[in-house]
Parts: structure tokens; sequence; C-alpha cells
């Protein structure tokens, strides 16, 4: 019953979001924005810090995002939870992807990187989470999660970068 009334309260806000606030702006926006979550956008700021040789970034960017990338390969896989445009109709999908939805992997990635940097660099926490809400956001919005897939994501990337973060061989590259 819980879990059933869980699921509702998903998909409403899902189409809330995706539906409900649906404009060419924020399509715009958000379709651009969401690729900050990605894999690929990690690499090229991992590939930009080796080229700056800052061993305090690169070290943990790299154990972070390899475990990261494992975890959540073996985790959808395992729970294979379809996307909201897999199984509801009308949905404004923005994007593609052809992997499970559960948890969201951009959110992930970005929750990730954001509390890195942010344990890194203090004076941008504000900014570095900010980001890491939008770009949460936008994989509801573009229709490629429903909002516990973004949370889960969220709360997993976070968790697993206070864990690096705290990793004593980790902390020796941070002087």
């Amino acid at each position: 019953m819980v879990l059933e009334q869980l699921a509702a309260l998903d998909t409403s806000v899902f189409l809330l979001v995706n539906q409900g606030l649906s404009n060419p702006i924020l399509d715009l926006l958000l379709s651009t924005v969401t690729h900050l979550g990605s894999i690929i956008f990690w690499l090229l700021i991992f590939f930009a810090a080796i080229f700056k040789k800052e061993k305090k970034l690169y070290v943990p960017m790299f154990f972070a995002f390899l475990i990261n990338v494992i975890f959540l390969t073996i985790l959808k896989d395992f729970i294979g939870r379809p996307r909201p445009y897999e199984t509801l109709d009308g949905v404004n999908t923005l994007d593609t992807e052809n992997t499970g939805g559960f948890p969201s992997g951009h959110a992930s990635n970005i929750f990730l990187g954001a509390t890195l940097l942010a344990g890194i660099y203090k004076k941008h926490i504000k900014s570095l989470y900010a980001l890491a809400i939008i770009v949460a956001f936008s994989r509801i919005y573009v229709g490629m999660h429903y909002p516990t897939d973004v949370l889960a994501g969220a709360i997993e990337g976070f968790v697993l970068a206070k864990l690096i973060l705290q990793w004593k061989f980790i902390q020796k590259f941070q002087k």
C-alpha cells in the first residue's frame, strides 16, 4: 500500500515537472544543462585536472568515478527500473538512454563531482550544489527519470564522494 502511494506520488511529481513546466526556453536550457551530469563531462574535468597537475583533484576524481561507474552499472542492471518514457504516455522526451532508470547516473555523477569539488574548493560550495540541483532536476524535466531515481542517484553520489574524501589514501594528495 505505501509503495503504491509512493509510486503514484513519484509519477505525479514527474508529470508535473515534465509536462506541467514544459516550455521552449526550459527545453533548450535544461536539455543542455542535463549533460553536465554525464560521465563524458566529468572525464573532461578529470583530464583538465591532470593537464593542470592538480593532484588534489584528479586522484580522488579517478577513484570516485571508477567506483561510481562500476556500482551504477551493476545496480541499474540488477534493479532494471524502466524510464518514465517507457511506461507513461505523453512524456516530453528531450534525451534518450538505453540503461535502467534507477538510480539516475547523471544525478549521481553531478553530486559526486560537486561534493568532491566542494570538499577541495570550499569557497564554491553553494554554486556547486546549486548546479548539482539544477542538473538533477533537469533529468526529470527531460523525461529520463522519476524523482525517486534522481533522489537516489544524488544521495549515492554525495555519500560516495564523502567516503572518498575521508579515505586516508586520498588525503595525502590534498596537501
